[in-house]
């Protein structure tokens, strides 16, 4: 199992679980590696302070959502 660091956990809780139509309920606990190459770049940013927690909320918030097709 992956060791969980307080920057996974802030990118499963901020974008990952809302976000990734490719993540899974507690995907992270089941398997080895479960970061894709965004997931990696975004931590590293995170990490060297080139990206703020605040910064990773207001981006997913302005992500166009799809609407769903009403039959």
């Amino acid at each position: 199992m992956s060791k969980i660091d307080e920057y996974d956990k802030t990118l499963l809780e901020i974008l990952c679980k809302k976000a990734c139509k490719f993540y899974k309920p507690d995907q992270e606990e089941k398997e080895e590696d479960f970061r894709c190459g965004a997931y990696l770049v975004i931590k590293k940013m995170l990490k060297q302070g080139e990206i703020s927690k605040q910064e990773l909320q207001e981006i997913y918030q302005n992500i166009p959502k799809k609407e769903t097709n009403k039959k």
